[in-house]
């Protein structure tokens, strides 16, 4: 049993690919800001971090999902002008951005805490409802990234993106489902020391 189209998950990852891909390349905007954010910067991971806590911090999330705006993204270079957008044009623009300074990073397609785990029998991009962001060349295991999340640090998700199956968009036919790393409970704290 599969839906139309559907038959193995690396179709679904295709799929996505396929509507989110053109969404990604930034125009003369996002490439200054790109420019402007990495300057002095010189290992790939600093380079990420200032662009992912750029966009955690300056795009407000506000959902537009008209139509196909439920599943395709909209265009980084309007994202990074207009400033708001959802989880998708968060993502838009984390990898747009990236790109300019020649760090690869994929959209991933995630079911959160509350909209339960997929059925990983099925294969379908209905069954899941958040996008998140994961650069797999910056450091051994990659690193995962949810910017809708406002305090949410670098390099970790949140507690509804760990350990959750999800599947990252990919023109490559061997992408499958992956499963997000989970933090340490002993990692999971901030930690506020007061002198008064």
């Amino acid at each position: 049993l599969a839906l139309v189209g559907f038959s193995k998950w690396p179709a679904v990852s295709k799929w996505f690919y396929d509507i989110a891909e053109p969404r990604m390349s930034g125009g003369s905007l996002v490439k200054a800001l790109a420019d402007s954010l990495t300057f002095g910067l010189d290992t790939p991971r600093a380079r990420l971090q200032a662009i992912f806590e750029w966009v955690r911090d300056h795009v407000r999330y506000i959902a537009v999902e008209i139509g196909i705006g439920g599943y395709q993204p909209h265009d980084a270079e309007e994202v990074v002008a207009k400033r708001y957008g959802d989880c998708k044009d968060m993502v838009m623009a984390v990898c747009a951005l990236a790109r300019r300074v020649d760090i690869p990073v994929h959209p991933v397609m995630i079911s959160t805490h509350d909209n339960g785990r997929p059925d990983t029998s099925l294969p379908s991009p209905f069954q899941f409802n958040h996008l998140i962001a994961y650069a797999p060349d910056v450091q051994p295991g990659g690193i995962w990234m949810d910017a809708t999340e406002k305090a949410c640090r670098f390099s970790t998700l949140p507690w509804y993106d760990q350990g959750r199956a999800v599947v990252i968009a990919s023109k490559d036919a061997d992408s499958t489902l992956h499963v997000t790393p989970t933090t340490p409970a002993s990692e999971n704290s901030l930690q506020i020391r007061w002198d008064a």
